[in-house]
């Protein structure tokens, strides 16, 4: 399907296969060390997904997302926000050990 394919179910949608293309989006920008890119597409999710289903996976994205900015801090607030919001997910177990190893 790929990256077109993609961004048409994002533009169609607000079901889980339109946030699912849209977190895979943003994983795709990542890649491409594209990590703004990936910052207003997680803007976007938060607007269009803000009771998503998949909160925990979009919260690890912006800790990767912010840690590939160099912005520590707020990489360290999404973080723990992840942990609390998400507790006891493999996201929230992620989060706790990059927190606890800084």
């Amino acid at each position: 399907v790929g990256v077109e394919g993609d961004r048409e179910r994002v533009r169609q949608g607000r079901d889980a296969d339109a946030e699912i293309a849209l977190l895979r989006w943003v994983r795709m920008e990542l890649e491409r060390r594209a990590p703004n890119a990936a910052l207003r597409l997680l803007d976007e999710h938060a607007r269009r997904f803000p009771h998503g289903t998949l909160g925990a996976e979009a919260g690890w994205l912006e800790v990767r997302t912010r840690t590939d900015l160099g912005q520590t801090e707020r990489a360290e607030s999404a973080a723990r926000k992840l942990r609390i919001q998400h507790a006891g997910t493999p996201h929230a177990k992620a989060a706790g050990k990059l927190l606890d190893g800084k």
